[in-house]
């Protein structure tokens, strides 16, 4: 347990999977009785003896038994990426971690460079590797090194299209600051960003000239673009709705992004949330040159999420991050379509084809595919350790598809949803026989008249 001091995250999925299992094995009525017996004698150890007879130490044994029945036969049909393919050297990539997380991990064009960032409890540094000689170098640093809550979110990196500029976006004294590093020059060189409350990612487009941005304004995620040279911004999407991890696509005609909007249509200014706001993401497709309100929708899992989409290759195919079976794994996919009627014209309907090529027994955290190094990139949680990955890319028609098998919990979250999609059953009552009434005869009754009354 004081390993999972160093990040708050890991403790608050500990504590909801140890209430989970005494919810699952000793009833969900316990639950509220251990917290209130705790409450009364303020003692968390009288409390959980009191109600269940066991003691903690007892308990986190049998939690700690519990949960690694269930997941060694999950691990069992998954593996880990071969250790040929970590990213190895020397510094950071040769001394690992626990309090080190690894973001950011962008494959420069040329496939020449590895681009990185390390944060250890609020200290980041920015790293750029070598893969011809092997050796990495620290281009910035900043951040302190506090025991309180750690944004890993800045800073962001993106390469520019010619490969000699890494882009960095970082939060600085409350404003937004562009940095631009000239690998030739060997300096930096900055520029504000004004209007945003937070910038969650960015990329360039095919051009260089202009950086795609999510980022935050109003309370509220969309899409804009930036035009260095002037400075101004340009907004896509204006609702409630999310959007993230925005890249482009099709020599910079359209934007793939990830999104829990609910429909296929933008609307601007969209102020009003739906009810029931869906918290799962998935992919969408952009035509913004030609202005089109209709988008594309990619994929629709109700109980998955897909994010991070990008370009996979230069020949039209895509690829994104799906936790379809409980763990986030890589899919590759590509838009066809087929003649659906014909009249005056000819009239198209357009489906997604996609497949996992990916199964991996722990989540891929990120990924980052350059098309024209033909390399591929991602960021794997072993054992409260973050790897780095990299390998090159595979036509996707030498790829098969992975079989996926479901984790245990996703099973369970199906069979809730299922359990809660079907109609309520209506109790039939049995029909009664009826049985004929006898009839009542009226009683005689003696009329009175003033001649028998006198």
């Amino acid at each position: 347990f004081n390993r999972l001091i160093m990040d708050e995250n890991f403790v608050t999925d500990a504590g909801h999977s140890f209430w989970r299992f005494i919810a699952e094995k000793y009833g969900k009525a316990n639950v509220v009785s251990v917290i209130n017996m705790t409450r009364v004698s303020r003692s968390i150890e009288t409390g959980f003896q009191y109600v269940l007879g066991l003691t903690l130490n007892t308990l986190f044994e049998e939690w700690k038994a519990y949960y690694s029945n269930v997941y060694a036969g999950d691990d069992s049909l998954r593996s880990l990426p071969p250790y040929s393919e970590k990213l190895t050297g020397k510094r950071v990539l040769k001394r690992n971690d626990k309090t080190r997380k690894y973001t950011e991990l962008q494959i420069s064009p040329t496939g020449e460079y590895a681009a990185f960032v390390t944060n250890e409890t609020g200290k980041y540094k920015v790293w750029l590797h070598n893969f011809r000689s092997n050796k990495i170098k620290k281009l910035k640093s900043g951040g302190y090194k506090l025991d309180e809550k750690i944004d890993y979110t800045y800073p962001l990196l993106t390469w520019h299209p010619t490969g000699r500029i890494l882009t960095m976006a970082l939060e600085k004294k409350g404003l937004i600051w562009l940095y631009f590093y000239d690998l030739e020059e060997r300096k930096w060189t900055e520029q504000n960003i004004f209007g945003f409350q937070k910038v969650t990612d960015i990329s360039y487009s095919d051009d260089g000239r202009t950086l795609l941005i999510s980022a935050v304004k109003n309370g509220q995620s969309d899409l804009f673009l930036f035009r260095i040279a002037s400075g101004s911004t340009e907004q896509l999407t204006n609702d409630i709705y999310d959007d993230i991890n925005p890249h482009f696509i099709d020599n910079s005609t359209r934007i793939i992004f990830s999104s829990n909007r609910p429909g296929d249509t933008l609307s601007f200014g969209e102020k009003m949330p739906p009810v029931g706001l869906d918290k799962y993401y998935d992919v969408f497709i952009f035509n913004y040159k030609a202005g089109d309100p209709a988008l594309r929708r990619v994929t629709h899992t109700p109980l998955a999420n897909e994010i991070q989409p990008m370009k996979y290759n230069r020949s039209g195919y895509f690829t994104y991050l799906s936790d379809q079976n409980g763990i986030y794994n890589e899919f590759i996919a590509r838009l066809d379509s087929a003649v659906a009627y014909v009249d005056t014209t000819v009239h198209y309907r357009y489906f997604t084809h996609s497949f996992p090529i990916t199964n991996f027994s722990r989540n891929m955290t990120e990924h980052h595919v350059s098309p024209v190094a033909g390399m591929k990139a991602w960021v794997i949680n072993e054992n409260l350790y973050h790897e780095v990955y990299v390998s090159e890319t595979y036509p996707p028609e030498d790829l098969e598809p992975v079989n996926l098998t479901k984790t245990q919990y996703m099973t369970s979250l199906l069979a809730q949803s299922a359990h809660l999609q079907q109609p309520p059953r209506i109790k039939q009552q049995k029909e009664k026989s009826e049985t004929p009434r006898p009839q009542i005869q009226p009683v005689d009754r003696q009329r009175k008249s003033f001649k028998n009354v006198m």
